[in-house]
């Protein structure tokens, strides 16, 4: 009896973490549909939408307002993690037309909303926006869209931008975030002066007490940040002239390899000249 009483507490644990679990990433899914990933509250607007679509091949579509209440209700249980739906409905679900993701994400099983996406993000650390970003761009028209993710691509292979300039980049991120803290800082530290009497600052500053930044700090970091870009700026110029030159050479000379079509791109784009095939 025992035996069958732990078994019964912990089916009972593993179907409320599957209720959580689903309930978070059917949140995620309806965001990303709605509000293009924002963290927004799931009205009841865009729970019945999903619900019509479940139920567009039916005729059991529900017209009076009791029963939209009671199919509502029923979705908010799904994003409360009361309840999840059945199999069936979670798989008309991850259909292309309704929150078009798999059946693992809304299970949690995976990071990103499909698996074609997720192999794509684990194998180059890309965030899905970025995957689906460049996604759009390459199936887009006009035809300078895709000349740009060619171009993209082309930098990327270039060891003077992947190595030299991304990492001029990072640091100038890094740089910045820190000016951009330590401007937050300053505010909140004068604004903390500005409530005390001059005589309480005194004491303060007797018992060893430190702001929280400094003038002068907030100077120093941001001179930091304005050295990186201008590294990050002159590495750039340098790297862009340098890949610029290489794709010119590659379509000067003719040179029959699969970079031949990406050069003549290239040299679209950096308004290059070009000699005829």
């Amino acid at each position: 009896m025992a035996g069958r009483k732990a078994k019964s507490e912990l089916e009972q644990k593993h179907d409320k973490e599957v209720r959580h679990i689903f309930s978070q990433q059917f949140k995620k899914a309806c965001q990303k549909k709605f509000f293009n990933g924002k963290d927004k509250e799931v009205t009841n607007k865009e729970l019945f939408r999903i619900y019509e679509y479940l139920e567009q091949e039916s005729s059991s579509l529900c017209l009076t307002s009791a029963d939209r209440n009671n199919v509502v209700n029923t979705m908010r249980k799904w994003l409360k993690g009361e309840t999840i739906p059945e199999y069936y409905t979670m798989i008309r679900l991850c259909e292309k037309d309704c929150l078009n993701c798999s059946l693992d994400y809304l299970l949690g099983r995976i990071e990103c909303t499909t698996h074609n996406i997720q192999f794509i993000h684990d194998e180059t650390g890309l965030s899905e926006d970025a995957i689906k970003q460049l996604s759009f761009l390459y199936h887009s028209e006009p035809d300078e869209f895709r000349n740009n993710v060619a171009s993209l691509s082309y930098l990327l292979e270039h060891i003077s931008f992947s190595n030299v300039l991304l990492q001029q980049i990072t640091i100038f991120l890094f740089k910045y975030w820190d000016h951009k803290k330590g401007e937050e800082l300053r505010k909140d530290e004068q604004k903390r002066r500005a409530q005390r009497t001059d005589i309480e600052q005194i004491k303060l500053e007797m018992f060893g007490y430190k702001p929280l930044m400094t003038g002068d700090e907030l100077g120093e970091l941001n001179e930091r940040k304005e050295v990186a870009l201008f590294h990050a700026t002159n590495t750039f110029s340098s790297a862009l002239t340098n890949i610029a030159e290489n794709l010119y050479k590659f379509f000067q000379e003719g040179e029959k390899t699969p970079l031949v079509n990406q050069a003549r791109e290239g040299c679209q784009y950096f308004n290059l000249p070009q000699s005829k095939d």
